[in-house]
């Protein structure tokens, strides 16, 4: 029995090394296949018979082929690929938009802003020369066309991040379900883990799956005792067992410069995202583009208030017989709660009449008296104040403009001493129009005639004292800007936007090798080595020709045994 025993025994470690040189030959076959996991096969000593005083042991037996894989490096790598996704969204977008200001380009907005205060200077010194009236009209429509592009181009990235939701969001449900899938496929046939062996060609697919996963999402898996694996994002689940629950995209904007949410369909709660290559979209979207705009929209008002503010007073060489506001506003609520461009203060401001000759005819006070009650001035009210005056009548059109008209022939008029800024608020007598970076443009009386640019300051062609004060402004520091200059104002964006861009480089490029030795220790346990195969395929060769000789020796002696 001692000889047939051995022989068993031998024959247990035959098949063993048979089952090995199989998992080996598929290990090689499979060494350049994406996302194959190496796999090894678990043997353990057969169980020990008693021989008399004697344990003596039974041989080899198979236990299971299963990954090498370790779930904690893993999960380390998935959450390294979220961090480099997001942080790779984020460099392309401050690259994108470092490209789009072009600020050192012959066409960027510092370039602009000194061309148009240089035709100003020129202006200043030959303030009769229509041509050079006509050059700062010109001017100003480029500076005020570039910050319109600015805020244009800037709101297609953006506009392009979120429409890239629709499509990423889509693959985010098509990986969540083919992973439920997948758990189900694996429970049925690992036997909720009875079987000693892993499912290892689905495994692979669901590690692939898990992995495409978190470059969208910063996701969080964990494996259940069944063998399926539970992925969560921020507390909330997607797939569990064979569940998953879709994703989808809803525009829950407040402003221009938010983002699209991602919700859950099942419960509509709202998904928190801190990375992957979503979480790096919604934050591009509200964090550098719409942050952009924003600044972008504050220097424009900056813009057009402060040198709409000093325009609105003067006159040019030609007057005024009729003139309607750019802005309408509701005429019967009170000016500082109406919706001008920018909020009137209490004061007032001069509407001076000029006879046939431009000779100076009257002036006269006009009241603008707002209280915190809500119970202001009202654009009725100022419409009142201009009809009571001879030779001029304010009306207001059914879309709430403030028309100036001249009801006495040859009389024209202007404005001055204007401390209420109700003039450039509602867009009368000004040199830009709008009050953000969409809306800012040149007024179309200036475009009709050079005529009306506002450079006097006593009277209609009389002088070129108020041109005095529109030249340089934008050199200097502005109430409506914090005391801060347009010009450093916008220096001040634009340095923000290029520091930004290299520190989202130098974290990127950080993260990006930290991914590639993660990805390296990764694969070291992964992949299949193909000397390493060889080795063991020597071995289970070597393996398998002493168990044979084993029971070639064992036959031989039973059958000396069985001649005696």
């Amino acid at each position: 029995m001692s000889l047939i025993s051995a022989i068993n025994k031998s024959v247990s470690g035959l098949n063993v090394a048979q089952l090995g040189l199989q998992v080996v030959g598929n290990n090689i076959a499979n060494a350049n296949t994406p996302g194959y996991i190496r796999q090894e096969l678990v043997q353990a000593p057969g169980l020990a018979n008693r021989q008399g005083d004697l344990l003596i042991g039974s041989g080899v037996r198979p236990v299971g082929i299963r990954q090498t894989l370790d779930n904690a490096l893993a999960e380390r790598l998935r959450d390294a690929t979220s961090a480099l996704a997001a942080n790779d969204t984020l460099g392309s977008a401050q690259t994108q938009l470092e490209a789009l200001v072009n600020e050192l380009g012959d066409a960027d907005l510092s370039t602009q802003l000194s061309s148009f205060n240089s035709s100003l200077h020129d202006l200043a010194n030959q303030p009769g020369d229509y041509a050079l009236k006509q050059q700062v009209i010109l001017e100003g429509q480029t500076l005020a066309d570039h910050v319109r592009r600015l805020n244009d181009g800037a709101s297609q990235l953006a506009d392009a991040a979120d429409a890239s939701y629709s499509a990423d969001i889509e693959q985010v449900n098509i990986l969540t379900s083919k992973i439920a899938s997948l758990n189900r496929k694996i429970v049925d046939i690992e036997g909720g883990r009875t079987l000693g062996s892993d499912a290892t060609g689905l495994r692979d697919e669901r590690e692939m799956a898990l992995n495409e996963l978190s470059g969208y999402l910063d996701i969080d898996s964990q494996e259940q005792a069944s063998g399926a694996v539970a992925v969560f994002v921020g507390g909330d689940f997607l797939v569990t067992d064979g569940i998953s629950r879709d994703v989808y995209s809803t525009n829950v904007s407040k402003d221009p410069t938010s983002a699209s949410e991602i919700r859950i369909v099942e419960t509509n709660a709202p998904l928190q995202i801190n990375g992957g290559k979503l979480g790096g979209i919604s934050e591009a979207r509200e964090g550098i583009y719409g942050k952009f705009i924003s600044d972008l929209d504050s220097i424009a008002a900056g813009i057009a208030e402060s040198f709409n503010r000093i325009h609105s007073q003067g006159k040019g060489t030609a007057g005024f017989t009729d003139l309607t506001s750019v802005v309408g506003v509701t005429p019967d609520v009170s000016l500082d709660q109406a919706g001008l461009d920018f909020t009137p203060e209490n004061g007032s401001f001069e509407l001076q009449l000029f006879g046939e000759t431009n000779e100076p005819l009257s002036s006269h006070r006009i009241d603008i008296d707002l209280f915190s009650n809500g119970n202001g001035t009202t654009l009725a009210d100022v419409a009142a104040q201009i009809s009571a005056i001879d030779g001029v009548q304010g009306s207001i059109t059914p879309d709430g403009h403030l028309t100036i008209s001249a009801t006495t022939p040859g009389v024209k008029f202007g404005f001055g001493n204007d401390t209420s800024g109700f003039l450039a608020a509602a867009g009368i007598n000004t040199f830009f129009t709008g009050n953000d970076a969409a809306s800012l443009n040149i007024s179309e009386k200036l475009l009709e005639s050079p005529e009306y640019l506002a450079i006097s300051a006593e009277g209609i062609g009389t002088d070129a004292d108020h041109l005095t004060d529109l030249v340089d402004l934008f050199e200097k520091p502005l109430p409506e800007l914090g005391n801060i200059s347009v010009r450093d104002r916008y220096q001040r964006l634009v340095t923000t936007i290029t520091q930004g861009a290299a520190i989202q480089q130098s974290v990127t490029d950080g993260l990006r090798t930290y991914h590639s030795a993660l990805e390296g220790d990764y694969l070291s346990v992964t992949s299949v080595n193909i000397d390493e195969e060889a080795v063991k395929m020597v071995y289970l060769q070597r393996a398998f020709q002493a168990s044979s000789r084993v029971i070639s020796t064992a036959t031989e002696m039973l059958e000396l045994l069985v001649s005696l």
